[in-house]
């Protein structure tokens, strides 16, 4: 990803699941802040599921000022309208007040789908240096919403910064037809994908080994995957430690307590109910966890 960063190309990364692409992106903005001492501003869209994950990742592997724009349905202070937060956040969160010109605060903006499409008109007026789409896969359709408002906010960057980079981020990159490579293909590459007619004229059929191989060639310089199997080998092997933890106190006289009350019933053993040992076994568990788990 950094020679694309280097070499002015965008990038697709198409690991397989559970393979970190998330740190992966965190720690490229995190060098192209820190090394190239590039302040953003970087946009960073993710579906509304996956948007605690990224602030995490982001909150443990850099320093980097982020703002969380996202319609979460609820206001501080009893507010109902989830607009009204977003506008609270812009107030607030996006620029410095009582400057000269309009500084922004932030180095990262992490949103939703859904927070970019309702507030498109808003994320055009800045100029993005980076720009990463998590599970890019959904910008597959050309004439779907999402494409189309990205495809509205983006190019201010590209004339202040003369380049802007783009990082898409999929599991699966091509699923059904060759269009929604060229889909992906044509948002980070404009103009090295710019006519898809010409794109499925060349790999469209892919009958031959030649045209595969074609292809091949033409996404090497921006497509990286690879799956488990691949890292396998530099996973070290699992290593288990069992520590045996003495119950403290409290716990020993709740655990007894579960005894006492239950003694005349796990006296008649195996002739006792399945249903109500399972309870009992549920309960010493608890206790075990934490004694407050214990009510009545």
């Amino acid at each position: 990803m950094l020679r694309c960063f280097y070499g002015h190309r965008g990038s697709i990364l198409a690991d397989e699941m559970g393979l970190g692409k998330t740190v992966q992106v965190v720690s490229l903005l995190e060098h192209i802040y820190r090394v190239e001492n590039v302040k953003g501003p970087f946009l960073v869209v993710v579906p509304l599921s996956t948007i605690e994950h990224w602030r995490r990742e982001f909150d443990g592997w850099t320093d980097m000022q982020l703002c969380v724009y996202h319609d979460s349905g609820m206001m501080v202070g009893g507010g109902s309208s989830s607009r009204e937060m977003r506008d609270v956040i812009r107030e607030y969160e996006w620029y410095w007040k009582n400057r000269s010109r309009r500084l922004l605060k932030f180095h990262v903006l992490l949103t939703t789908y859904e927070d970019l499409i309702k507030d498109f008109e808003h994320l055009l007026e800045i100029p993005w240096h980076t720009v990463v789409i998590d599970e890019a896969h959904r910008l597959r359709n050309q004439v779907s919403k999402l494409l189309q408002c990205l495809k509205d906010i983006l190019p201010k960057g590209i004339l202040t910064y003369g380049y802007q980079h783009r990082v898409l981020m999929t599991g699966t990159p091509l699923q059904n037809d060759i269009k929604e490579m060229w889909t992906l293909l044509n948002f980070i590459e404009a103009e090295k994908f710019p006519s898809l007619e010409e794109f499925q004229e060349l790999y469209g059929s892919m009958e031959t080994k030649s045209q595969v191989l074609a292809l091949q060639r033409q996404l090497e310089p921006h497509l990286l995957r690879r799956v488990k199997e691949d890292v396998a080998s530099d996973i070290p092997p699992k290593l288990e430690t069992i520590i045996d933890v003495e119950l403290t106190t409290v716990q020993k006289q709740f655990y007894r307590a579960i005894f006492e009350k239950n003694h005349s019933f796990l006296f008649k053993g195996a002739k006792a109910g399945a249903p109500k040992l399972l309870n009992v076994q549920i309960q010493l568990r608890k206790v075990c966890n934490h004694p407050f788990l214990i009510t009545g």
